[in-house]
């Protein structure tokens, strides 16, 4: 009986190294390769057509302000750029500017009314999206976040999102 059971064991572990040996040697997929996943490309702002990204600004050590951006037809006559600001116990303020026709709206009020803005002081926030832009082209593409500094103010680019499909809605003012 002694014999039969150490039989039995010596075949159970041979068939075991055997298998082990096969899967081993074909990588567990009954002889073929594996098709590796590919490793995504990074992400480049240069080229895109919409944009989306968080600027937290700190001047002189002090956090002076954060900015939510969103913009669409990129770098074209047709831009349109939203910029919200949250401004705690001071209030959040939004303004989109739309250079297709040089207009501009701000709202106090989470975007629920918007009144006409002055369209000439706004394009201030298309001169900024455009040189967080260029900073951004050094990004690796992968990274959360990049930090850069500009004169006395450091600069924290986050949640960015390269060609992300914006809603209408996020451009209306009515």
């Amino acid at each position: 009986m002694m014999y039969i059971i150490v039989a039995v064991l010596v075949i159970v572990i041979v068939v075991a190294g055997v298998a082990a040996y096969y899967l081993m040697n074909n990588n567990g997929n009954g002889g073929t390769n594996a098709t590796p996943t590919p490793t995504p490309a990074p992400l480049s702002v240069v080229g895109a057509t919409s944009l989306q990204f968080t600027v937290d600004e700190t001047t002189s050590g002090a956090n002076a302000v954060t900015y939510n951006y969103a913009t669409r037809n990129f770098n074209s006559s047709t831009e349109e750029l939203r910029v919200d600001i949250p401004g705690g116990s001071a209030g959040n303020y939004s303004f989109i500017v739309k250079l297709v026709d040089s207009t501009s709206f701000i709202s106090m009020d989470e975007g629920v009314t918007w009144s006409a803005s002055d369209f000439a002081t706004d394009a201030a926030y298309v001169t900024a999206l455009n040189d967080y832009v260029t900073a951004l082209y050094s990004w690796n593409g992968h990274d959360e976040s990049y930090t850069y500094t500009s004169g006395d103010k450091t600069n924290v680019i986050s949640a960015i999102h390269v060609n992300p499909s914006l809603p209408d809605s996020l451009f209306a003012t009515s």
